[in-house]
């Protein structure tokens, strides 16, 4: 067992918060870290964040709830 790809996946933030030197508050850390959680989590899913992002604030909702294609694509005979 390895966790290689969990270590790729925070590569880019620790590497972004190093140059930069981080947040100037809890409430600036906090945003980062959902902000990054997102846009991983849809690349892996295939979706654009701009596009999730879009649907959300404009109330389209086009798209799946995350939630929901995370589960779809788990219940697909491909798996995740």
């Amino acid at each position: 067992l390895h966790n290689n790809s969990s270590e790729q996946d925070i590569r880019h933030s620790v590497i972004k918060r190093k140059i930069s030197g981080g947040t100037r508050s809890d409430n600036g850390r906090d945003a980062r870290d959902i902000y990054m959680t997102l846009m991983k989590t849809c690349r892996k899913n295939g979706l654009s964040v701009w596009t999730f992002f879009g649907d959300r604030i404009r109330e389209i909702r086009n798209s799946l709830y995350l939630s929901e294609l995370i589960r779809k694509r788990a219940a697909s005979p491909a798996g995740p």
